[in-house]
């Protein structure tokens, strides 16, 4: 099968689709035959158009299949009748594919075909975690910090822990690979920066007066994971647990961490195999 890619020369998002799709396309060796061309011709089984509203103005002698994107301003009257002479439209979202149908595109010559991300490229941030306090003291927690890695797999995670005293919770953190910053710079004017870094605040203490960071993190607006201690009796806090349960807290941690990896979910087979085997398989319902 023998197929013509037809994009528009500009070096943007449309063209470099069309330049990852006959890579990827190549990489598989499909039975598909692609090559990139800006205007369509008759030399080839199929006219594949990146996309339609940029490239496609007239039936070829050939079968046309269009992608569409979106139409200019998201306008009724931007839609084209000369795009029903199309043989089949591939679409990126399912608002699109609706919207046609009710333009008098039929229904049946038309799927949604999620465009591919290489999510290998965009690894999953991890969730950062700022303790930003001393520690060394078992009320501020550095024995539950030091244990916390013995009941919970935290390769999710990424720990900041600011203040001096957490030299041999790092140590026992580092050997286990878990991620994590570490200053034992207390200059107090720095510490507006760590909470630009940190998406939530952890308060692991056993016992506490405040601590401050607890304030100075609802100044910020940033989430707050606290132990009942202290000014968590007095402010709204997003999380609690009971002082040293391990249990409470490794619960909200997977909690937080199953949204981050429900959100990676959706997208396990949206994949470049996946797109060019649903395409191929496009093209042969056209050409039968």
């Amino acid at each position: 099968m023998k197929v013509n890619v037809v994009t528009v020369s500009s070096g943007w998002i449309l063209e470099k689709i069309a330049d990852r799709l006959i890579e990827n396309n190549n990489k598989l060796n499909t039975k598909m035959e692609m090559r990139k061309c800006y205007q369509p011709n008759n030399k080839a089984d199929i006219n594949y158009y990146i996309d339609i509203y940029n490239c496609f103005w007239n039936k070829s002698k050939i079968k046309d299949v269009g992608y569409f994107t979106h139409l200019d301003k998201d306008s009724d009257k931007s839609f084209e009748d000369h795009w029903k002479l199309l043989d089949y439209i591939v679409h990126k979202n399912s608002y699109y594919l609706d919207r046609t149908a009710k333009w008098g595109y039929p229904r049946e010559k038309m799927k949604v075909i999620v465009p591919p991300i290489d999510t290998e490229q965009f690894h999953l941030k991890k969730i950062t975690l700022g303790i930003i306090q001393r520690g060394y003291y078992i009320g501020k927690g550095h024995q539950f910090m030091l244990d916390l890695p013995k009941y919970i797999n935290l390769k999710n995670f990424r720990f900041l822990f600011i203040g001096q005293g957490w030299d041999q919770v790092c140590s026992e953190y580092n050997k286990r690979k878990i991620a994590f910053m570490y200053t034992r710079n207390e200059d107090y004017n720095l510490y507006r920066k760590y909470y630009e870094i940190i998406d939530y605040l952890l308060v692991p203490s056993l016992w506490e007066g405040g601590p401050m960071c607890i304030l100075e993190a609802l100044s910020c607006g940033i989430p707050i994971i606290s132990s009942k201690v202290g000014f968590v009796h007095d402010f709204k806090i997003d999380h609690v647990f009971e002082p040293n349960n391990y249990k409470q807290l490794i619960k909200i941690l997977k909690n937080i961490e199953k949204e981050k990896l429900e959100r990676r979910e959706q997208l396990k087979n949206i994949n470049w195999n996946n797109y060019i085997l649903e395409l191929y398989n496009i093209f042969k319902e056209v050409l039968n």
